[in-house]
């Protein structure tokens, strides 16, 4: 990438200041998403220009890592920043939770990038996400690189308040310093600064109304925080996405206004045992039954509050530490009994906490008000915890939202020792001088803080997140870099991702590392003094141990094997991979037939015989043919030509031609009305908002039980059975209709019928609607050349194949996958045995053949789910029982080219079709002479029957090749009138071929996801058909995402089965 990248956002200023600008309060202009997102682009590629790092810490000492100045070099030219919504006002303010930060990152292997999101703050997630990928040429200053793509990142915060509490008070920073700090939080994904502002050692914030409260207050003139100021670092804050909170803590840690204001403050500065009245000195606290008091709070807050207002939703009132011997003193009091002093205290709190919401400010305050003060809180106030995990689950377990930080894990200023000096006589009752909430933290520890520990599931959504905290007794300028980071950075992850990973376990340490020592690396580019994680030796080691550890075994080498393979050979180069194929041959049921008719050569397809290229899974198939660079080979099939055009379906006794595109409308419309294989579907179509709701209860549904419930019987039996058959080959009264159809499904459930979700569409808004997963591959689709100039009619084409038949796929696969070194490829080695040995073995894989076990630090598995069931039995019951069909496959070569009564792609027979119709039990006919024209090299007619399905389900035995072709010969016979002997048949017979997902189909992958985890500890995964998908792209689809799993070993999904437990959430994808 280089500096004239172009980098473009939908939102324009124009379009933005019509919804939401920001603060609402201003005279001087206002901010809006535009502008924050502009000059976080603006701050993205000075991050990547300017201030980028070469990673040479993170590779074998003089290992050659950077790509060779001989090598071709892809470049990004174009990055796609697209907001799914609208901000609002609140979006810059807003409570926890109350903006969606999440977004998804996408990088092709060609350079298109996009980056979508529902927010401006999601966009600049994104953005640092994006800078975080790439890194500087050692010798070339003005480009970046990046050697991970394809990337496709989903990405979202566990916690939505995700903090740093900066003292500012004990020691003053300058303005530069705390928004160096608000720049390091925003790379971090943190989005709240909770700057405590005033505590008993210094006033410095000044209030206008109160001159004197700063101006005594202050360490020195100068040394404090102007209006204008505090403006600029809020308004700093909010443009990178972090939120400034601020804190006046009270009643307690007010020393400092009794240098101004000595009459409000009782125990002020009493010597020399102030220990008695104070957790450290100064001593004094604010009078909790003074009319003066009252008064001094409400010109304070008058001042101070509309100044906050604009740029927080919260205001936190502290509350922490307060003494109760300090009333003793207070002549208002006199007492030090907490029964005396709460009705005292829950008064203050009252008077505060009501002004703040005057203002629009939500409360916060700190654990002791609550738990030790038994103060009666708002149901809006957050609570701030710090003592003990057991803090944050008394205050849910009251109905109260929290805040952790427990001091044990996340204090960053412990461990330095006493700041205070002691005399002779009493110095060695504090030897060794620890202060009080040593050791230092380091960002082990830091990292293995759970904020959840020991909350009831039920309870979990009242912890919002968490802050860090950095007190300033030993902190200053000079050394705040290093005290905070990259220890902040370790929380940082935890906050944004959770303790735990997806098998319930701490994080692991040996994979945080090399992330946190690469952040600081960035940090310090960026002018962050952070400290270092480790010595370079170990940043060096951890590279080189993790490219030699993984040793990957992939079971199968059909293409979902074949695919898995190849994405392995570019993502993780150095790792050793091992095919294991249990027949002669690769490819599995992609297989094509060359067979030489004297005048010529034809092909036979025994499997698939055509992709569709409008899918983001078949994008992903064409990325795939154009990193094995055969585009050259692609037959395309125009959306014009008659095999698009003509689809038929055979009902009852004659092919029905099915509506669709190259008709005229009204022949359309005819056939809807009068055709009898379409017959009362028209108006179960138009009244389907009146059919029956499916039970609440109800989980799932064959696809022919719920189109009957919601359309008609005739729908499902005409049309929908005869689809499903040339799909799946299967029975539309068992397949599942949450599994093939989850959008209808999720649609009855939300509206309620099918055609109250079409009224709720916005039909104005461009973009098809797809999984969020699906539209991040769609739209880096779209945007720009994505594919070679060989291939950009592929846009115009219905679906394609290749000269020599889809079998070239599996060929070009195999091909390069025989050139790679570090693959070994071994057929005829049927899976027997698949068992995890421990985390530091993997697993270990036995064959059929005479041969010792193997050893593999991890597996992908390609068989089917009942092969894979009876390998790795009893660890995966959840697959035992899963079921395929067997399908036999006819092919039909004729020299005479005009045979077929009617042309197009062919015909599919439903089940509604009478038995004496169709005793053969065929599923359809493919005329492939007309649906992939130019690949024979002689004319002629060619046909596809195919027999079985889940017609032959229980049969113990299958027609034999004379009986197949002499059943095929009727079908063609009764349907199409062809009597003409063939000159040249074949026959294959493809047992178990295609998984059914039937009904229940989602409940047992999750169950399956369980059982892989539990049993598998991440080390193997799956991929293919049995699971997401029964097609070709399907399958190809699933082998680069079980790859890219793996490659990101952190990620949530360790299994290949993980989307099964993700919310589907659905979104508009960018136009074609």
């Amino acid at each position: 990438m280089s500096p004239n990248v172009q980098i473009s956002y939908n939102i324009t200023d124009s379009f933005q200041s019509r919804y939401a600008t920001y603060p609402k309060n201003r005279s001087d202009g206002s901010i809006t998403s535009y502008s924050i997102v502009q000059a976080g682009i603006d701050r993205a590629k000075k991050a990547l220009f300017v201030n980028n790092f070469v990673p040479w810490k993170f590779h074998p000492r003089n290992f050659d890592f950077e790509p060779s100045a001989n090598q071709t070099r892809t470049y990004i030219h174009n990055i796609v920043l697209q907001q799914t919504s609208i901000d609002s006002g609140d979006s810059y303010t807003p409570l926890a939770g109350q903006v969606d930060e999440s977004y998804t990152l996408s990088i092709s292997t060609v350079g298109n990038v996009s980056v979508s999101a529902p927010s401006y703050i999601g966009i600049l997630h994104g953005l640092e996400t994006l800078t975080q990928l790439f890194y500087q040429y050692s010798d070339e200053d003005d480009e970046a690189y990046t050697t991970l793509a394809p990337v496709h990142i989903i990405d979202a915060p566990q916690f939505s308040h995700r903090g740093l509490n900066m003292d500012v008070a004990r020691n003053y920073y300058r303005p530069g310093d705390i928004m160096r700090t608000i720049d390091a939080l925003a790379w971090n994904k943190f989005n709240r600064l909770h700057l405590h502002v005033t505590d008993a050692q210094s006033w410095p914030l000044e209030i206008p109304a109160l001159p004197d409260l700063a101006g005594e207050g202050a360490y020195r003139t100068g040394l404090s925080y102007t209006p204008a100021i505090l403006r600029e670092i809020q308004e700093y804050g909010i443009c990178r996405g972090i939120e400034v909170i601020v804190e006046v803590d009270m009643p307690g840690h007010t020393s400092s206004i009794g240098l101004a204001y000595p009459h409000l403050i009782t125990a002020f500065s009493v010597q020399p045992n102030w220990d008695v009245y104070a957790a450290e000195p100064p001593s004094g606290q604010l009078k909790l039954n003074s009319s003066a008091v009252d008064d001094f709070l409400t010109t304070m807050f008058n001042d101070l509050l509309p100044r906050i207002s604009p740029y927080s939703a919260y205001f936190h009132t502290g509350g922490d530490e307060v003494n109760a011997n300090a009333y003793l003193l207070d002549e208002t009091i006199q007492s030090n009994d907490s029964l005396i002093i709460q009705p005292y205290l829950q008064r203050f709190v009252d008077r505060n906490h009501d002004q703040l919401r005057a203002a629009g400010l939500t409360p916060i305050v700190w654990e002791e008000m609550l738990l030790e003060w038994n103060i009666t809180l708002g149901p809006d106030v957050l609570v701030q915890t710090w003592q003990s995990n057991e803090a944050v689950a008394q205050t849910v377990a009251k109905g109260h939202k929290a805040l952790v930080g427990n001091y044990q894990y996340w204090y960053l200023d412990c461990g330095k020792g006493q700041w205070l000096d002691f005399y002779p006589s009493s110095a060695p009752t504090h030897y060794p001088f620890t202060d009080y909430c040593s050791p230092y933290k380091n960002w082990r520890l830091m990292y293995s803080y759970d904020p959840l520990d020991n909350i009831p599931s039920e309870q979990r959504h009242l912890v919002l997140g968490g802050e860090v905290h950095i007190w300033s007794e030993q902190t200053d300028p000079v050394n705040l870099d290093d005290m905070v980071w990259p220890r902040t950075s370790a929380a940082g992850e935890v906050l944004w991702s959770g303790a735990k990973d997806a098998q319930g376990q701490n994080r692991s340490q040996i994979e945080a590392s090399p992330r946190l020592a690469e952040m600081r690396e960035r940090m310090v580019a960026k002018g962050v003094k952070a400290g270092p994680v480790q010595m370079i030796y170990c940043t060096q080691y951890a590279e080189r141990r993790d490219h030699e550890a993984k040793d990957i075994a992939v079971l199968g080498g059909g293409i979902t094997g074949l695919a898995s393979a190849f994405y392995l050979s570019k993502e993780l180069p150095h790792a050793r991979v091992t095919i294991y194929e249990g027949s002669s041959r690769l490819g599995g049921w992609l297989h094509t037939k060359h067979v030489d008719v004297g005048s010529g050569n034809i092909i036979f397809e025994q499997g698939p015989r055509t992709l569709r290229p409008s899918l983001p899974n078949g994008y992903v198939t064409l990325d795939l043919v154009r990193q094995l660079k055969f585009e050259d080979r692609v037959l395309m099939t125009s959306k014009q030509s008659v095999a698009a055009r003509n689809r038929f379906i055979y009902y009852p006794d004659h092919l029905v031609r099915v509506p669709g595109p190259g008709v005229s409308l009204l022949e359309n419309l005819a056939s809807m009305f009068t055709s009898p294989l379409l017959q009362g579907i028209p108006s179960a179509l138009a009244f389907e908002f009146m059919a029956e709701k499916r039970p609440s209860n109800l989980e799932d549904e064959s696809v022919g039980s719920f189109i009957s419930r919601r359309f008609s019987p005739a729908l499902a039996d005409n049309i929908v059975s005869a689809v499903l058959h040339g799909i799946y080959a299967g029975d539309v009264y068992k397949l599942s209709i949450k599994s093939l159809q989850p959008l209808l499904w999720e649609w009855e459930g939300k509206y309620g019928s099918i055609t109250s979700a079409l009224l709720n569409y916005p039909w104005f808004t461009n973009g098809k609607l797809m999984l969020l997963q699906d539209a991040e591959i769609w739209n880096a689709r779209t945007l720009g050349p994505i594919l070679s100039r060989k291939l950009k009619g592929i846009s115009e084409a219905s679906v394609y194949t290749f000269k020599g038949g889809l079998g070239e796929l599996a060929d070009k696969l195999e091909e390069h996958l025989r050139q790679c070194k570090n693959v070994t490829v071994k057929t005829d080695s049927k899976i027997a045995k698949i068992k995890y040995i421990g985390q530091s073995e993997g697993i270990k894989i036995t064959t059929q053949r005479n041969q010792p076990p193997a050893t593999h630090t991890h597996a992908i598995s390609t068989l089917s789910s009942r092969a894979l069931s009876s390998a790795a039995a009893p660890s995966l019951p959840s697959l035992t029982n899963s079921n395929a069909v067997t399908v036999m496959v006819v092919n039909f070569y004729f020299s005479n080219p005009d045979l077929l009564p009617v042309h197009g792609f062919g015909y599919l027979i439903p089940r509604s079709v009478p038995y004496e119709q169709n005793p053969e039990r065929a599923l359809g006919v493919v005329f492939d002479s007309d649906a992939t024209i130019g690949q024979d090299t002689v004319a002629g007619t060619k046909v596809t029957v195919m027999l079985g399905g889940h017609w032959w389900d229980g049969w113990s035995s299958y027609p034999d090749e004379e009986q197949g072709a002499a059943m095929a010969k009727s079908i063609l016979a009764r349907h199409l009138k062809i009597t003409a002997k063939p000159d040249f048949i074949n026959v294959g017979l493809q047992k178990e071929c295609i998984p059914q997902y039937i009904v229940g189909h989602e409940t047992r992958m999750k169950n399956a996801h369980r059982e892989l985890e539990k049993e598998f500890k991440g080390r193997l995964r799956v991929a293919g058909n049995s699971y997401t998908g029964v097609g070709l792209n399907d399958c190809v689809r699933a082998a680069r995402d079980v790859v890219v799993g793996l490659v990101e070993e952190n990620g949530e999904d360790k299994t290949g089965l993980g989307g099964f437990l993700r919310e589907k959430r659905y979104v508009r994808a960018i136009s074609e």
